[in-house]
């Protein structure tokens, strides 16, 4: 199943952090599409409150 968040509210080196988060799982692997359309893979290294924490794999 495909969810989009556009809701980015935080970028700290390879972590970025995503408000409105709704059904994210702990592990689970992510696609980051950025500004210029490149696309990054990542992970969901925490979830609290409707907020998750990703750790992206590649370059940011």
């Amino acid at each position: 199943m495909y969810k989009e968040f556009t809701t980015i509210s935080e970028v700290a080196g390879p972590l970025l952090t995503v408000e409105q988060v709704e059904d994210a799982r702990y592990m689970e692997i992510v696609e980051i599409e950025l500004q210029d359309g490149t696309r990054r893979r990542g992970q969901v290294l925490m979830t609290s409150r409707g907020k998750a924490l990703v750790q992206v794999f590649e370059g940011t």
